[in-house]
């Protein structure tokens, strides 16, 4: 085989290496516009659900990845109001990722089992809020919620 012959193999094998790997790659950008919405074109990974301020980093308002959802106030949740209704109790519990409930299936993490659990015992009495933020050290969950959500 002549050097020339090898060189020709080696860069049809190489060009065709780069298209196995083009191929995946856009089968899985296919897979989670398909599955969880995300946008074809962009980087998609966790780090959009977080957002770094004057507060520090939290959860992005309205943010989505994957099966994690945070509403307008930057909670794990769904949508609450600004004031709090009459007659309502409000809970907030903050952390880190056990709190987020990083690896439960929506709804099983452990805040929205305990709105579940106060709306059996006393229905429409209570508000959980799930105030928590993936990676937050008690310092920092200290200050956040000093700063924010005092």
């Amino acid at each position: 085989m002549t050097v020339s012959t090898i060189i020709k193999k080696t860069l049809k094998w190489a060009s065709v290496a780069v298209l196995f790997v083009v191929v995946l790659e856009l089968c899985a950008r296919l897979d989670d516009l398909v599955t969880w919405g995300a946008p074809f074109s962009a980087n998609y990974t966790s780090e959009i659900l977080r957002v770094a301020d004057q507060y520090g980093f939290h959860n992005r308002p309205n943010a989505k990845f994957q099966k994690w959802q945070i509403n307008s106030f930057g909670f794990r949740g769904p949508e609450i109001t600004r004031d709090k209704p009459e007659g309502i109790t409000r809970v907030i519990i903050v952390g880190a990722s056990e709190t987020f409930g990083l690896h439960e299936s929506p709804n099983m993490e452990f805040p929205a089992q305990m709105q579940t659990i106060l709306d059996s015992l006393y229905p429409g009495q209570f508000e959980v809020i799930n105030a928590a933020c993936v990676g937050m050290t008690p310092p920092r969950i200290r200050h956040y919620f000093q700063s924010w959500l005092e």
